[in-house]
């Protein structure tokens, strides 16, 4: 049932295509792009919050205004032509803004028509005062006309040459121009009862000559305020010069500063410290919500709009009042916190530190910061999740090149992070951590280090050690002997980029994530290339577009835009939980995987369909990482390209040596064999209260390793230590960001506590961590991941338990996450 949201999308995009009409014209026009978007997000929502019937409603209430627009068109165009046959003749005085209307009007019915001005120009009252500091008393957005709105107004209240122009351009647009007798006043209006007209007479005020016109139709645009009024004390005595000047202009002045100053007061970065302007997006969608309330539901709604948008930003106000207060406590506290590692959790841990005004350290094994995105150089190497969604949520960025990100533009955005907030300077590189201690007495932790450089070995004292290793950190080599061979091996997390394959004969061992990226580039360049799939993976499209410039710059100019779309696909996610994770959706799941059996069917040519059974999976999708790839299928079918599915038996001095005993001669072997997922925070050696290894607490009776933790993070009797991005929180459909991010909502409350109480100690609960891990083994039970006999993937340990993913929708867990348990956390 995903696609009912497509079809409702559908049901505005072709009849918003019919747009209203401008009085005097005669082709359509397309609508504006602002319009279309409204008519989306206003089927989007209702679909989204009320759901489908109510979505349905919506669009069709959409097209029955398009349609009453079109009625409306029809009818003015078949009056215009009996307004042209009637004969009928008007004279419109006056060419101010009450002249110029009628005359439109009229020009819209077909009729003939004279405007007589007594002046030269047009404009009326706009016209004759041009004393300095004029302007209007009446908002810019109402003073024009409905049919012909102006959305450039320089100020909100308008000055006079500004609605002058304006007038001017109401002329030209609609050749009125002709039309206009200048210098001419009407000196009389004669009824004539037997011809059933009205006889003019006009005088020219340069020439003082006078004629009489006949018409049907008179109507006077003359105005209230077009004579002026002199005082009536004498004046004549005076030899100087005087003019006349209104008064209460200044009023206006006063009222202008009522929003620009409010306004003002906009958001917070974490970490900075200056207010900063609102984005131009933002100010438009705001003023356009008001207006939109103000225009359609009545003043009352467009006040509560108002209000919303006041109260928003208060809320942003009282929060960055709070985080600067909060700031100054840290910094009072004393407290230490050692963060480990520079990818996106790192980075994260270390923003929020600094936002808090804690002493903090980063160290760093290698010599510059990325993570898993430093490390991942090979061909092709791009993000699997949507790039709109691949930032901070503080920290967005909208001019991503692609739909989908690649390694270098990722890296460049991590290293522009670390520029943005200064954190290059809290960072030990070339500096690895090989053992954590817990002093109970001091309530510190022992940090020991090494210079991965210098073989020097430190230690430091922290109070809060916060553990960012990540999970897609440590290469997985193959277990199959591999000394013999003769020629060159590499990794694709230990990549070397000045390798080239030209003419070489490759081997890759692996078919996942790395592989359906690195192949399709490696290809091309090799004269041959072999790929060992020991079992073949869900693929879907990849339709990897660049962004275009119109996009970025959209929601460069809006961070409302830029929330919205992430919002949108976020919702996605949610949507790919459900119908590929969730187990209770088994027609959803259908769904999904028919996507992938039509991939397959439209990609692999029909003298290649032999290759099915070899890359059919005999696993339900989700069970392990699906891949989006456009290219893989392609490349499998190269006349150069072998796809093996028998298992290898061992590298030989030559090549590769499979289990049907057939040796294949290579050149270079790469290893895209992923990672040592479960690793979490080893090879260090992690020691808690009372001298319990963490290693030894996550073995279980059978003597597996078992790596469990509260919310991801927290383990009982490992006080002020933190994990991100640690078990049962991988996603295989959203962001990990977000997950990284919520996961230090939590340990930011925790460490708010203990500033504010001036505690010193922080563990999670027995109660808490045994409860979490029951439920979760409860819930993962409903998912894919539990469905171990079906498949082996790096989601499970050696005896197929489901270690590193997380069991729900990830909005469930920003919901856990969001506020402290009162039972879960013990202070001291």
């Amino acid at each position: 049932a995903i696609l009912s949201n497509l079809v409702l999308s559908g049901a505005f995009v072709i009849p918003t295509a019919i747009h209203t009409q401008q009085a005097g014209g005669r082709s359509l026009t397309m609508p504006k792009l602002g319009d279309v978007m409204l008519c989306a997000g206003a089927v989007y929502m209702a679909n989204r919050h009320l759901g489908k019937t109510a979505a349905k409603a919506v669009a069709v209430v959409i097209l029955l205004y398009v349609l009453e627009r079109v009625r409306r068109r029809v009818a003015r165009r078949m009056l215009r032509r009996l307004g042209r046959k009637s004969g009928i003749k008007v004279v419109i005085i006056g060419t101010g803004f009450a002249g110029l209307c009628a005359a439109i009007k009229m020009q819209e019915m077909g009729l003939a028509f004279e405007i007589v001005e007594r002046h030269g120009s047009v404009g009326g009252t706009w016209r004759d005062n041009v004393y300095p500091g004029c302007e209007c008393d009446v908002k810019s957005v109402l003073y024009s006309f409905s049919f012909e709105q102006k959305a450039d107004w320089s100020r909100a209240w308008a000055g006079q040459e500004e609605i002058l122009s304006y007038m001017k351009h109401i002329v030209d647009k609609y050749k009125l121009a002709p039309h206009i007798s200048f210098n001419t006043t009407v000196t009389g209006l004669k009824w004539n009862e037997a011809s059933k007209t009205w006889t003019v007479a006009t005088k020219n005020t340069s020439t003082d000559a006078t004629a009489e016109r006949q018409a049907n139709i008179v109507i006077a645009g003359c105005g209230q305020l077009r004579d002026p009024a002199y005082p009536t004390f004498p004046t004549s005595d005076f030899k100087g010069k005087y003019a006349r000047t209104p008064l209460a202009i200044l009023s206006n002045l006063v009222l202008s500063g009522a929003f620009v100053i409010p306004t003002a007061i906009h958001t917070q970065q974490a970490g900075g410290r200056s207010l900063t302007m609102p984005k131009l997006g933002d100010v438009m969608l705001c003023a356009g919500a008001v207006y939109m309330a103000n225009r359609h539901l009545g003043k009352t709604a467009a006040k509560a709009v108002a209000v919303v948008i006041l109260l928003y930003v208060l809320e942003r106000v009282r929060r960055r009042v709070a985080r600067r207060m909060l700031r100054r406590l840290g910094r009072k506290s004393g407290i230490k916190v050692v963060i480990i590692g520079t990818g996106f959790a790192g980075l994260c841990a270390a923003i929020k530190m600094q936002e808090m005004g804690l002493a903090f350290e980063i160290v760093e094994r290698h010599g510059s910061v990325g993570g898993t995105w430093r490390d991942n150089v090979y061909p092709g190497c791009e993000c699997d999740v949507k790039s709109v969604l691949y930032s901070f949520s503080f920290e967005q960025k909208a001019d991503w090149s692609r739909a989908w990100a690649g390694q270098e533009e990722i890296l460049s955005y991590m290293k522009h992070i670390v520029d943005k907030y200064k954190l290059a300077p809290h960072i030990s590189f070339n500096t690895t951590v090989t053992g954590l201690k817990w002093n109970e007495a001091s309530k510190t932790w022992t940090v020991a280090t090494k210079n991965t450089s210098t073989d020097a070995t430190a230690e430091r004292q922290a109070n809060i050690v916060i553990a960012g290793c990540g999970q897609l950190r440590d290469p997985a080599y193959p277990t199959f002997p591999t000394s013999d061979f003769k020629g060159k091996t590499m990794h694709t997390a230990v990549w070397d980029p000045t390798y080239s394959f030209k003419g070489k004969s490759v081997a890759c061992v692996g078919s996942g994530a790395s592989a359906i990226q690195a192949v399709p580039c490696i290809a091309p360049e090799a004269a041959s290339l072999t790929v060992y799939q020991r079992s073949p993976p869900w693929v879907v499209p990849k339709p990897n577009t660049s962004n275009p410039w119109i996009k970025k710059f959209a929601l460069s100019q809006s961070s409302i835009l830029m929330t919205c779309l992430r919002y949108w696909e976020f919702t996605w996610g949610e949507v790919l939980y459900e119908g590929l994770i969730s187990t209770k959706s088994p027609k959803q799941r259908e769904f999904m995987q028919g996507v992938g059996y039509a991939d397959m069917k439209v990609e692999i040519r029909p003298e290649n369909k032999h290759m099915y059974s070899r890359i059919l999976p005999k696993y339900d999708a989700g069970c392990k990482r699906i891949l989006l790839t456009s290219d893989w299928y392609r490349a499998l079918q190269l006349d150069h390209v072998e796809l093996v599915t028998e298992g290898v038996e061992r590298l030989t001095e030559k090549g590769v040596l499979t289990k049907d005993g057939k040796e294949r001669e290579c050149d270079v072997v790469v290893y895209a064999t992923g990672f040592q997922t479960q690793n979490f925070v080893f090879p260090i050696d992690v020691v808690g209260e009372d001298g319990v290894g963490l290693r030894e607490y996550w073995t279980t009776r059978k003597g597996t390793l078992e790596p469990r933790a509260y919310l991801g993070m927290a383990v009982p009797s490992f006080p002020n230590f933190f994990m991100l991005y640690g078990p049962t929180t991988n996603l295989g459909s959203n962001s990990i960001i977000f997950m990284i991010e919520s996961q230090m909502e939590q340990v930011t409350l925790i460490l708010q506590n203990l500033i504010r109480n001036n505690l010193k100690k922080a563990g999670v609960t027995q109660t808490a961590y045994d409860s979490y891990l029951e439920r979760t083994r409860t819930e993962i039970n409903d998912t894919v991941f539990a469905k171990s006999s079906q498949c082996h993937s790096w989601y499970t340990n050696e005896n197929g338990v489901p270690i590193n993913n997380w069991w729900g929708p990830a909005r469930k867990f920003y919901y856990l996450c969001k506020k402290i348990h009162p039972d879960s956390w013990r202070f001291e």
